[in-house]
C-alpha cells in the first residue's frame, strides 16, 4: 500500500492524501473507495484492504478529509463539481497504477463515502468512465452535497441538500448496489427498500441482518455481499 499527493486541482490549491492498491490488476476495473465520516479508522480501513485482497486495482481517499478541502472553502458542494473531482482522482490512479486508458471505474462507498459515490455518478461528465457503483451504507440525504431544485418547498434560489433516492434515476444505466443493515441507525434496509423500490436489470438492493449502521456482528456478511456486488457489476459493464 502507497500514499500519494493528489491533487484535485490542477494549480494546486486542493489537495488531498490518497491510498493506493500495490501493482497492476490487469483486464479489472479501477475500484475508487471513499471512507465514512471516521476517515481511515478502523472498519473504513479494513474495507480497502478487502477490496485489495480481492485483486481489484484501487484509489481510496478520507470523506472528512476531501470535505476540509472543498473550493473556497465552501460548507458544501454540487453534484456536477464533485463529479469533476472523481474525474481527477479516475485520472491519476490510472496513470500512477499503469492502467490502460479504457479502464472503468467502480465507485465504491461507505457512508458518508457512499453518499458522495452516488452524487458522483449522477453526473452525465462522469457516467462514461463508470463501470457502477457499489453504496454501502446509504444514507437518505447528504448536507454536504447541495443543488438547486424547484420545488413548491423550497426557498427560493437556496441549494437544497441531495435526496439520494429520489436521485438515484440521475444514474442512467450505470448499475448500483445498495447494501443496507437492518437496524442501520441512519436508513434501516426496509425503509430503504420502499425509497429504493423494486430491484431491476441495473440496480439491486441487499439488506444484511446487522446491528447497525456499521453491520455490528454481521461484517463478514457485508463483504460477501461487496463482493458479489462487484462480480455483479463486472458482468454487465461487459455488455454496456
Amino acid at each position: 500500500m502507497s500514499d500519494r499527493r493528489l491533487l484535485i486541482d490542477g494549480n494546486g490549491g486542493r489537495a488531498i492524501v490518497a491510498h493506493l492498491s500495490p501493482g497492476v490488476a490487469e483486464r479489472r476495473p479501477l475500484l475508487v473507495y471513499a471512507t465514512g465520516d471516521r476517515g481511515w479508522a478502523g472498519k473504513d480501513r479494513d474495507t480497502f484492504d478487502v477490496l485489495v485482497a480481492l485483486g481489484y486495482p484501487a484509489i481510496g481517499f478520507s470523506s472528512p478529509e476531501y470535505l476540509k478541502h472543498l473550493p473556497n472553502h465552501a460548507k458544501s458542494i454540487t453534484p456536477a463539481h464533485l463529479a469533476r473531482d472523481y474525474a481527477t482522482m479516475i485520472e491519476s490512479a490510472k496513470t500512477w497504477l499503469g492502467l490502460p486508458a479504457e479502464t472503468r471505474a467502480i465507485l465504491v462507498g461507505v457512508s458518508r463515502g457512499a453518499d458522495l459515490s452516488v452524487a458522483a455518478a449522477g453526473q452525465r461528465l462522469l457516467q462514461p468512465e463508470l463501470g457502477g457503483v457499489v453504496a454501502v451504507a446509504l444514507t437518505k440525504e447528504e448536507e454536504y452535497v447541495r443543488r438547486r431544485v424547484d420545488s413548491a418547498n423550497a426557498a427560493q434560489g437556496e441549494p437544497q441538500m441531495l435526496e439520494l433516492y429520489a436521485y438515484l434515476p440521475s444514474l442512467g444505466d450505470v448499475p448500483v448496489s445498495v447494501i443496507q443493515s437492518t437496524h442501520d441507525d441512519y436508513l434501516p434496509a426496509d425503509a430503504a427498500r420502499v425509497l429504493f423500490g423494486p430491484d431491476g436489470a441495473r440496480r439491486q438492493l441487499h439488506a444484511i441482518e446487522a446491528r447497525d449502521h456499521s453491520f455490528s456482528g454481521a461484517r463478514p456478511e457485508m463483504y460477501d455481499a461487496v463482493e458479489a456486488a462487484l462480480e455483479w457489476i463486472e458482468q454487465l459493464s461487459m455488455g454496456r
